[in-house]
């Protein structure tokens, strides 16, 4: 069982986030900024060329979605924290492009053309 922790842990932290946007009733305000979070993970993952990075990525971006959120909340932010996560990912995927990682192939282009860069790495 302890060789199955990030299984469990993906699973708990999945019911988490239903409960949380259930709660919430705003299905349709966080469905959009969680799906650019989920393509986000997997480009940073691919930049810094690690899989464990993954966790990191998902709690780095999480923090900048539910600050995105917040400030929504709070009428501060000027634009729909579902844009301001597309932005960060375009981001992410421009920094791979500095790092010239388009450079591993059609599995870059096609990873690009999925939403996420989240081929192997040479």
């Amino acid at each position: 069982m302890m060789d199955r922790w990030p299984t469990v842990l993906g699973l708990v932290s999945a019911v988490g986030a239903i409960g949380v946007i259930a709660l919430a009733d705003k299905e349709v305000e966080i469905f959009g900024p969680v799906a650019a979070l989920m393509a986000g993970i997997y480009v940073m993952a691919y930049v810094l060329g690690r899989p464990w990075t993954a966790w990191v990525a998902l709690a780095v971006l999480s923090t900048v979605m539910s600050v995105l959120q917040i400030l929504e909340m709070k009428d501060v932010l000027p634009l729909n924290p579902a844009v301001g996560m597309s932005i960060v990912v375009v981001a992410l995927w421009l920094w791979a492009m500095a790092r010239r990682l388009f450079t591993d192939g059609a599995a870059f282009s096609l990873q690009t053309a999925g939403g996420s860069v989240s081929g192997p790495r040479p």
